[in-house]
């Protein structure tokens, strides 16, 4: 067995900071460290060690202590949503959230945001909310967190499941401090707004089917040949059976080249398809059997799915392939500024940046540039991320393969490249 790491006996003296590497030469509390558990993530590699502290590292070896959490607290289990979001669950019954990638910790229960929340809830007469009532358990669910509370109402008890806002209870915290401004003779509330953005938008996006390895058909339900249009038990049984001999033709699909065309539907049809006109002549006399028509041209496969303007949950990259798309960010207020240095005088700077967490920083680098269109009060930005972390400046590093650098596309968009 080997040891990886050797998790020190006191907790860190952070002296304020969100954080502190552990290098073991920094000073140490009185406050014993005590381990509870360990939690892994393996999509990025990320592995958190907790009980009343928490340490986290991506590669088992070097550890960065967290100080957000206060070492008086000790925390009963974490729930990880691995996309990017961790719950955290003290002996206490506290929730703290933690985004990956990032130092800072947020209580969300007890906080300002949760008291908010809930006199909101209270005001709508919500039924998941209650005087009396115990946390179960905390869990994600479609990326969603969720809470599984025990709530009591007079003598009536019931277990319910509530959604967790955490984006409206990161919001309602930061707005603690309220401003006062005179309308005319009447006093009122000016908040500020915390969102720099406008405008979010992405493009270039290319069609999904061939990233995220899922074949996607067209199914519609038969016409139903009958004055009311509704359907019945005999049609749906129809129906039913038309979509499972459908995914029957797709499992048992195994020669993709050998067909005319790339879609199993073509073979259901193809002993058919010349007397298509005389099943639309019964159909159109209502003279089909069973009083359902089924269209051939109903079932077949997509093949030029759009992106919609949105990403796909999960993209497969086969060796050496690249996906693309673009970031336009629009900015509100006064989002630009001009240099004070000494020769850019005349060069835009913008507060707005983007960042990429890399899963694994050993295997892939991001190299990320940014344009300012000043007369549109927005920025692009260029982000490129690869498979190439050992290329410097075109030297050969340990060992790799003499390659010269990756050059950015500039342009008038903001590609980002996941490479592999």
């Amino acid at each position: 067995m080997t040891i990886l790491y050797t998790v020190p006996l006191f907790i860190p003296d952070a002296r304020g900071l969100e954080f502190l590497m552990i290098l073991g030469t920094e000073s140490y509390t009185n406050t014993p460290m005590i381990p509870k558990g360990l939690s892994f993530n393996l999509y990025n590699n990320l592995l958190f060690i907790w009980g009343n502290f928490l340490l986290q590292s991506y590669n088992a070896e070097n550890f960065i202590y967290l100080a957000d959490f206060p070492k008086e607290s000790s925390i009963k289990y974490m729930v990880n949503s691995f996309r990017g979001d961790v719950a955290i669950v003290t002996e206490t019954e506290e929730i703290w959230y933690l985004l990956e990638g990032t130092y800072h910790l947020y209580r969300i229960f007890p906080s300002h945001g949760w008291d908010i929340h809930v006199s909101l809830q209270v005001m709508k007469q919500s039924s998941l909310y209650a005087s009396k009532e115990t946390m179960v358990t905390l869990f994600y669910e479609e990326n969603k967190l969720y809470q599984l509370v025990y709530l009591t109402h007079g003598k009536q008890d019931q277990l319910v499941k509530r959604l967790v806002p955490m984006e409206k209870l990161l919001m309602y915290e930061q707005h603690k401090q309220i401003h006062t401004v005179r309308d005319g003779s009447h006093p009122t509330l000016s908040f500020s707004n915390l969102c720099p953005f406008e405008v979010m938008r992405l493009g270039n996006l290319p069609n999904p089917q061939a990233y995220t390895r899922q074949e996607r058909y067209l199914a519609r339900p038969p016409m139903v040949l009958n004055p009311s249009g509704f359907h019945s038990e005999n049609s749906l049984a129809v129906y039913q059976g038309l979509v499972y001999y459908l995914l029957r033709l797709h499992s048992k699909y195994h020669k993709p080249y050998a067909d005319p065309v790339h879609d199993p539907t073509w073979r259901w049809w193809k002993n058919k398809k010349q007397d298509e006109d005389y099943y639309f002549y019964l159909a159109s006399n209502w003279l089909s059997a069973g009083g359902v028509h089924i269209d051939m041209g109903s079932y077949e496969k997509i093949y030029d799915l759009k992106s919609h303007f949105g990403l796909p949950e999960r993209i497969f990259l086969d060796k050496g392939g690249e996906y693309h798309f673009s970031i336009f960010l629009t900015a509100r207020g006064y989002s630009f500024e001009m240099g004070t240095d000494i020769g850019s005088a005349f060069k835009v700077q913008s507060k707005v940046s983007v960042g990429v967490v890399l899963a694994d920083p050993s295997c892939t680098e991001s190299l990320i540039k940014q344009k300012v269109l000043v007369k549109r009060n927005s920025v692009l930005f260029l982000v490129r991320p690869g498979e190439e972390p050992w290329y410097k400046g075109g030297r050969r590093v340990n060992g790799a393969a003499l390659v010269p650098p990756p050059t950015p596309r500039v342009g008038s968009d903001a590609p980002l490249s996941l490479s592999y």
